[in-house]
């Protein structure tokens, strides 16, 4: 079985298309757990409208992101556990039955990955980078993210070797999950589209605050050495300030355009949300 988890917090703009991408699924055997923080815009009235589809919901405080996954840890019974953030959705109604013979087909690795497609908060979404997801190096993966959670299904097992995540990461604290793994860390990547995530999430909002936890995980996993890790942040924060140029922003529109003569309008239609 599949669990597919979802934590909200004042989620309204976005929630009820999240929802509808999972409940819509080919899929039978999987679960669906949705943890929100106890929105107050109306996020879980529009839970609450799709509770017969869903395993297990609550809305109430919690102590952060990282207190709501392991929430949807305990939550949960599958033996692979997808985290779709509140504002992501799948990328069409047969995603998790295109994934599930890959799962079964490598029940012993940590992660069965596949990709993620970036695209815009516009009510008529376009692609805008990607897609994100590749053959798993750890030499890689010690310097930079190369795992995107939303497109990560988790082996329980993984958890019960490594625990749960790290409270006292209040972003990338996914990334410090998987870096305890180490060199071990069994990754099967797969080029099935899993995720259409929306751009400007947490991490991106708080770019710098990211650097600096992802230089704090890769230093106590000891993946990086102290001075190795404050080399890399240094070079994280030289990239995203080239980014920021005009250079930076011509390159991503180029990249954008190029994406969206890849994948027409139509295909990005993964559902009809009129007919659910």
């Amino acid at each position: 079985m599949i669990s597919v988890i979802t934590v909200s917090l004042n989620s309204i703009d976005f929630i009820e298309d999240c929802l509808k991408s999972v409940i819509s699924q080919d899929l039978k055997d999987f679960e669906y757990i949705v943890i929100d923080g106890g929105s107050v815009d109306g996020t879980a009235e529009t839970i609450k409208n799709y509770e017969n589809h869903i395993t297990y919901w609550h809305s109430k405080p919690d102590r952060g992101l990282s207190h709501a996954f392991n929430l949807g840890v305990q939550n949960s019974k599958g033996t692979w556990l997808l985290f779709l953030n509140s504002d992501d959705t799948f990328a069409d109604i047969t995603t998790l039955s295109r994934m599930a013979k890959h799962l079964e087909m490598n029940k012993n690795a940590d992660v069965v990955l596949g990709q993620v497609m970036v695209v815009s908060r516009d009510k008529e979404k376009k692609p805008i980078g990607g897609p994100y997801g590749s053959k798993f190096n750890w030499n890689e993966f010690k310097y930079k993210v190369t795992i995107p959670h939303q497109a990560a299904f988790i082996n329980r097992n993984y958890f019960n070797k490594f625990g749960m995540f790290s409270e006292k990461y209040k972003v990338v604290m996914d990334y410090e999950h998987f870096l305890r793994g180490g060199k071990g860390l069994h990754v099967v990547f797969k080029p099935v589209m899993i995720t259409h995530m929306k751009d400007g999430g947490i991490t991106k909002k708080n770019i710098l605050e990211s650097h600096k936890a992802i230089c704090r995980a890769q230093i106590e996993s000891g993946a990086l050495n102290k001075f190795t890790g404050k080399i890399n942040y240094l070079y994280l924060n030289t990239r995203f300030v080239i980014s920021g140029t005009i250079l930076g922003k011509i390159w991503r529109k180029t990249q954008a355009n190029k994406l969206q003569k890849i994948y027409p309008k139509k295909q990005n239609k993964y559902y009809d949300s009129n007919n659910y």
